[in-house]
């Protein structure tokens, strides 16, 4: 092979290696999914499901770009959750208190028991998700089974998360490479089930994932 010859098939391979970057980056779910969210007492006097209800509201809205992302509720809890991958911690901003409790997504104390992957496809708001089933607990009294339907178009590059082990989000990325559209959490106490209703892609502002100045309470 000639030295120009060498030269066009070295410039050919970078053009190949740069478009291929611009695609995959492109194909990342960059945007806002609102979700609807419902919850279910095992108590079931009233008192016990308005109590869930009013706790964690009706309605989540979810900002996710490369890593980072905002999750903002309407219940008399937590109003938002700030993650950041820089720091790999979340900061939740509680109603009625000024400041942000924080918490490092550096380890998990429950124990991991098991997954599985469900090869039926359910439609969530018009879209085909698979089924992923991941199961923990904290001991005999606390197992939780957290069931996902996720969007294999909803592209996330699970390199965001790999650090990210609370709640076993890292594996749960590393699983489904996609961002979930159902999320239904099952305790021996509770349920709680977030239902996409609306998904927007498209540029979201860095601002959205700027802390507020407040004291911060580490957990």
């Amino acid at each position: 092979m000639t030295r120009k010859a060498s030269f066009i098939f070295l410039i050919s391979v970078l053009l190949f290696l740069l478009y291929t970057s611009f695609i995959k980056k492109e194909k990342e779910f960059i945007g806002k999914i609102t979700y609807s969210i419902k919850t279910n007492s095992v108590k079931t006097d009233a008192a016990s499901q308005k109590k869930l209800a009013d706790m964690f509201g009706t309605e989540m809205t979810l900002y996710i770009k490369n890593g980072d992302n905002v999750r903002q509720y309407n219940g008399n809890d937590v109003s938002k959750v700030y993650y950041l991958k820089s720091s790999n911690k979340e900061y939740s901003k509680r109603k009625n208190h000024d400041s942000l409790f924080v918490l490092s997504c550096d380890t998990f104390s429950e124990k991991f028991l098991n997954y599985k992957r469900i090869d039926s496809t359910v439609m969530v708001n018009q879209r085909p998700c698979k089924i992923l089933i991941m199961e923990s607990e904290f001991s005999k009294k606390y197992h939780y089974k957290s069931t996902y339907y996720y969007d294999a178009s909803l592209f996330i590059n699970p390199t965001d998360y790999q650090n990210r082990k609370f709640g076993f989000v890292n594996m749960y990325y590393e699983f489904s490479k996609a961002q979930w559209l159902k999320y239904v959490l099952e305790t021996k106490t509770y349920s709680i089930t977030y239902t996409a209703t609306k998904i927007e892609k498209g540029r979201v502002n860095d601002s959205i994932f700027k802390l507020p100045n407040l004291p911060m309470t580490h957990w």
